[in-house]
């Protein structure tokens, strides 16, 4: 009489099958999770952008930033010997110009506008925010918004952050973590985190966070004083000196760009007659006799428009 085995061949079929099953479950979870953000890619003197697969899962900023904070370099922030104050304390700054919004602490100063200048840099405008009060302890005098038209710096390789060190490292590489977010406002656009130490041997030091969006290239950026450098990691040493600098990049936000028209360069109407701001037809003045004596397709004057007048870009018909 053969004995009873303490596990039957189906029992044990179905434990191993269970237990692979779940094995292949955690493998794609973790897969996912890792997924979540690009690993560092590097670039050369092309910036190839790697799309990534999991752009639903970044829905705003704010999502990013909490998954960043997540990071050992973030959580030494709050340790940090300078303390961050509360942030919903913090000036709010709005440029339509550009369509962006940003939030920076109450001791630093209104932007300055920097214009560009194309025989020396690649930037159409620099935002410049500097402290109110400088603190010696630090080798940081403020922010720079730099704004690129991507006609004339089409990634981040051609931004002006990134300087080289000689005419050799054009052809040399540089390492980014790639980080694909989607705003608030269902308006997709890239976040780069940049980072080159200082013994790269192609490019000067430099850390800063870069937003790629439309047509434009946004780069956030901390001021170095004069006379001072980066030491041997850039973003150690901002972490330690300014750790605002995380938030303050965390907290852009991009909005539709609003830009006035141009003003028309025809002749203001000197016979019209202004209601609500727009210039109108003022039937008194509208004299279509005195009219014909001028040359066929004159520009209509009176915003009364005639036969045998072109309107006036001044006038609402």
């Amino acid at each position: 009489m053969k004995k009873n085995l303490p596990f039957s061949t189906d029992v044990f079929i179905s434990i191993f099958s269970g237990l692979s099953i779940l094995f292949i479950i955690g493998l794609l979870i973790s897969n996912y999770q890792s997924n979540l953000f690009e690993k560092p890619v590097v670039f050369g003197s092309e910036l190839k952008i790697k799309n990534s697969s999991n752009e639903k899962a970044r829905k705003n900023l704010v999502a990013l930033n909490k998954k960043y904070q997540r990071t050992k370099d973030i959580a030494k922030i709050e340790t940090s010997r300078a303390k961050i104050s509360n942030t919903d304390q913090w000036q709010n700054y709005t440029n339509k110009w550009y369509g962006y919004q940003i939030k920076y602490p109450k001791n630093y100063n209104k932007p300055k506008i920097l214009k560009s200048n194309p025989s020396a840099f690649n930037y159409e405008k620099i935002y410049r925010f500097e402290k109110n009060s400088q603190n010696n302890n630090s080798s940081f005098q403020g922010f720079d918004i730099t704004i690129y038209n991507k006609k004339t710096s089409k990634d981040i390789a051609s931004t002006d952050q990134i300087i080289s060190k000689s005419q050799k490292a054009k052809n040399q590489d540089f390492l980014v973590n790639n980080i694909v977010a989607l705003s608030a406002k269902n308006d997709n656009y890239k976040f780069y985190e940049v980072n080159v130490s200082k013994n790269n041997d192609c490019f000067e030091p430099n850390y800063f966070f870069s937003f790629d969006r439309g047509n434009y290239i946004y780069n956030v950026s901390a001021i170095l004083k004069k006379g001072h450098s980066y030491q041997a990691s850039p973003k150690k040493q901002l972490i330690d000196e300014m750790p605002e600098i995380f938030q303050i990049a965390s907290s852009l936000e991009f909005i539709k760009i609003v830009r006035p028209k141009p003003k028309p360069k025809a002749p203001k109407p000197h016979g019209a007659k202004k209601v609500n701001g727009k210039y109108v037809c003022a039937k008194k003045n509208d004299k279509p006799s005195v009219s014909k004596k001028n040359p066929k397709g004159h520009m209509d004057m009176q915003c009364c428009l005639d036969p045998d007048e072109v309107p006036n870009p001044w006038c609402t018909y």
